[in-house]
């Protein structure tokens, strides 16, 4: 992968990290408003007259969307552990290696941070990784620890190279 590409793409990650914080940050200042805004309006003497059952609305509706929200924001994602779409995850994940950089001939995988970084149940990488692997022609494992993977690309035939 040449420099030049790898630093846009890089910029571009910073910059998708810079816009969800910005609206993040819009989000939560609107939602401040529209708090300051209600406030107003539920302590202004005419709002006395309204029943209490549309008090009573009006509150349970307030919580609920703010539990909602809150519980939008703290959820953890949840790990994925049916074995095909682990299979499939890492299927991605291997294609993607591959094309991030393609000049490569041998990867050093750690079984851990993919299976932090696509959310899969602990140890999945670790069982499914190599078949994953093995499925593609042009590659082989080498060798496979505790913990890593260590997956070459197969050479080329004297053959093989001619007929290109």
């Amino acid at each position: 992968m040449s420099m030049k590409l790898w630093i846009r793409q890089f910029g571009l990650k910073i910059w998708n990290k810079i816009e969800d914080h910005i609206a993040g940050c819009i989000a939560a200042a609107i939602v401040g408003i529209l708090a300051v805004l209600f406030w107003e309006w539920v302590t202004n003497e005419h709002s006395v007259e309204l029943y209490g059952w549309v008090w009573l609305l009006l509150c349970f509706v307030f919580v609920f969307l703010l539990v909602h929200f809150i519980l939008t924001m703290f959820r953890r994602p949840k790990k994925l552990k049916d074995p095909a779409d682990i299979r499939n995850v890492l299927s991605k994940w291997w294609r993607h290696a591959k094309e991030q950089c393609p000049d490569q001939t041998e990867f050093t995988l750690y079984f851990s941070s993919i299976d932090r970084n696509e959310r899969l149940e602990k140890g999945s990488a670790k069982k499914y990784l190599q078949e994953v692997i093995m499925k593609d022609t042009k590659w082989r494992v080498v060798r496979k620890g505790s913990d890593t993977l260590s997956a070459k690309r197969n050479q080329l035939r004297q053959e093989d190279m001619f007929k290109k």
